[in-house]
């Protein structure tokens, strides 16, 4: 039985625009400017076990991505092909303009960087839950804490599933065939943002990582 931590971020991972000098004075030092056109967005997934020591390297970033263990916030990158290292383990990677992208680094028995491409809200009258099945099972589900009531479709490993939402607070468990993985509790669910949930294997255990993001502005 694999052994499982459950890890909330709750916080607004909303795009992190990169920073201009500001020369003056008023509203206008008060805001950077907007990513470019070509920009695509990146942001990572570190779990507890990579700890903060590992640093990712790219030469193609817009703007210096801390690595620490969490969900980190989006970062524009320009959109086409990209590699990306961290330690000696790498990854290459074609991203596309205006596309939101998560590279997850966690420790199953050894560095392993896997990029996942973040579904996008497309309508500003409800939200989104996106399960990220990175478990190594064949498929899991997400459920409702204790409930054996499945939400949506069965996500496949490897895969992303989607589930519209309306505002509210709920308990909302990711679920296999062998049982709960694990509970997020009095988890805020939000008109135009995604609830990005990560169920991610390490080894014996399972991790899963949750965090919100609003995609594009008001």
């Amino acid at each position: 039985m694999a052994r499982i931590s459950v890890i909330i971020f709750g916080l607004l991972a909303s795009i992190c625009f990169y920073a201009a000098p500001s020369h003056g004075d008023g509203a206008a030092a008060l805001y950077a400017p907007p990513p470019p056109e070509s920009a695509a967005f990146i942001r990572t997934v570190a779990t507890e076990k990579v700890g903060a020591t590992a640093g990712l390297a790219s030469d193609s970033l817009l703007v210096p991505i801390e690595l620490v263990p969490g969900v980190g916030a989006y970062h524009p990158i320009i959109n086409g092909q990209h590699k990306f290292l961290v330690g000696d383990v790498s990854v290459t990677v074609t991203l596309v303009a205006g596309s939101y992208y998560s590279l997850v680094i966690h420790d199953d028995r050894g560095l392993k960087l896997q990029f996942v491409s973040d579904p996008i809200v497309l309508s500003r009258f409800h939200g989104q839950i996106a399960l990220h099945n990175l478990t190594g099972l064949p498929v899991v589900w997400l459920s409702w804490c204790g409930e054996k009531t499945h939400l949506g479709e069965p996500v496949a490993s490897g895969g992303v599933g989607k589930l519209r939402i309306y505002p509210a607070v709920r308990n909302i468990a990711v679920v296999s065939a062998g049982g709960q993985l694990g509970c997020l509790l009095d988890t805020i669910l939000r008109r135009h943002e995604t609830l990005s949930i990560f169920a991610i294997v390490e080894g014996d255990e399972i991790t899963i990582m949750a965090a919100s993001a609003r995609e594009f502005a008001d």
